[in-house]
């Protein structure tokens, strides 16, 4: 028995009110990160920190505790402090790869990338405003930075920074 098959052309596809193309590459689209869920795009007073980033939030909270006289606990008064807040990453900084010999990108010590974020992020004596999902979504708009720590490796042209600082509680900080 012989079966004929004929090829049929794909219908298109309508989604949305709209007709998707249609593609006969057979190559998967890369995924586009999504711009609302993003936590390791991070950019503090305008210095985007590279995507390798690791953020530490702590909570705390204020309680006003007393002991009654049969020794029952009250609690007078229950806030929470300001989150301490810490970036962790590494700079890196690629030189253009040698046409010459082709020879790949080589990297070094990325100064200019390490001034930047010094002038900009930790200079500045003042409330700096931080962009990222992450935060923005735990109501962190704005932190005050406390203290940054670049440390050099023996050997290596990375250099991992760590960054300490606060948030700044809008209408519950005094910034003077």
């Amino acid at each position: 028995m012989n079966f004929y098959y004929k090829k049929t052309q794909d219908q298109p596809v309508i989604y949305n009110g709209q007709q998707l193309p249609v593609e006969n590459s057979g190559k998967l689209a890369p995924f586009l990160p999504d711009p609302t869920n993003n936590p390791s795009a991070v950019t503090i007073n305008g210095v985007t920190l590279p995507s390798d980033v690791a953020i530490y939030v702590d909570a705390e909270k204020n309680i006003a505790e007393s002991k009654i006289l049969d020794g029952v606990s009250v609690f007078e008064h229950v806030s929470r402090k300001p989150y301490a807040v810490e970036f962790e990453f590494v700079l890196r900084t690629k030189n253009e790869p040698n046409t010459k010999t082709n020879k790949s990108p080589e990297y070094a010590f990325p100064q200019a990338a390490i001034q930047n974020l010094w002038d900009k992020v930790f200079i500045p004596n003042s409330i700096l405003t931080v962009v990222n999902t992450y935060l923005n979504g735990l109501g962190v708009s704005e932190i005050i930075i406390s203290s940054i720590t670049p440390t050099t490796v023996r050997g290596s042209k990375n250099l991992p920074v760590r960054i300490k600082g606060f948030e700044n509680q809008k209408g519950q900080s005094i910034i003077i």
